[in-house]
């Protein structure tokens, strides 16, 4: 799940959880009202406004009362689209598109040997895909081969990593406009990216699922190192990688951790 600002989803997926029919544009006029108006058309700047558009195929965080939980694409639940000024996702690019759960090593090699850091961190959102990819309750939008089993399943160990080299610091508006956006709106959710992911962490221990954290080169980042220690499902799962190499041990050790684990169980 490559995340920056945003999540880029597959076409096939991208229309089955967001809010259906959203708006191909809107403008937000900045003023002290901070009113919202519906519209299609760009705006001149002498209106003050600021126009924003479907950035097709990327989302925001899920806001309302299943924003940290993991229920199934709906009526209630649906996952905010993302918008842009520029109609293009903010931060990702089609190579950073999520892959969904394959165990083809060639795809999975493939698909990271073609990211590449750009953008903020809006860790929460990342984090909120991960838990996707591995609750039963989204197996209807996935195809075979992809579809996550029961948590009860048996001979079955649900595992999420989680890796960052940067602070939690990107947040979107209830219309999926980033919250640092000229005209944007406030933070949809009331609390920060950090404390977003979190609490989607602490979700996902609560079902049993082992989350292991990857501090990139994050020495001296405070925020990105108290978010990843209190994701992590205990103190042996956060790795603060100051190199290279250190992040390769880290994946290593990890992979042991989950040898013994198949060796034992």
């Amino acid at each position: 799940v490559p995340f920056s600002g945003d999540v880029r989803l597959p076409g096939s997926l991208y229309g089955n959880v967001i809010t259906p029919n959203p708006a191909s544009g809107f403008c937000l006029i900045r003023d002290q009202d901070d009113v919202i108006c519906k519209e299609t058309s760009p705006k001149t700047p002498s209106d003050k406004r600021a126009n924003y558009s479907l950035a097709t195929n990327c989302v925001a965080e899920r806001t309302g009362a299943n924003k940290f939980t993991d229920m199934g694409p709906g009526t209630g639940s649906f996952i905010t689209p993302e918008y842009t000024s520029s109609g293009a996702c903010s931060q990702l690019q089609s190579s950073d598109e999520l892959l969904l759960m394959t165990s083809n090593r060639s795809v999975l090699n493939a698909k990271i040997d073609g990211l590449s850091p750009r953008g903020r961190t809006a860790g929460q959102i990342g984090t909120a895909w991960a838990w996707y990819m591995l609750s039963p309750s989204w197996a209807s939008v996935f195809p075979t081969g992809s579809k996550p089993v029961s948590y009860t399943a048996a001979k079955t160990k649900k595992i999420a990593i989680l890796m960052t080299d940067g602070e939690f610091n990107s947040e979107h508006d209830v219309l999926g406009v980033d919250i640092s956006a000229s005209g944007a709106g406030a933070n949809a959710n009331g609390v920060s990216s950090s404390a977003q992911a979190i609490a989607l962490c602490n979700g996902m221990k609560a079902k049993g699922i082992e989350v292991y954290t990857i501090g990139f080169d994050v020495t001296g980042n405070t925020n990105a190192i108290n978010t990843l220690s209190a994701c992590a499902s205990d103190a042996t799962k956060f790795y603060n990688a100051t190199n290279g190499e250190a992040i390769k041990q880290a994946f290593r050790d990890i992979a042991l951790k989950l040898s013994e684990l198949r060796l034992t169980k």
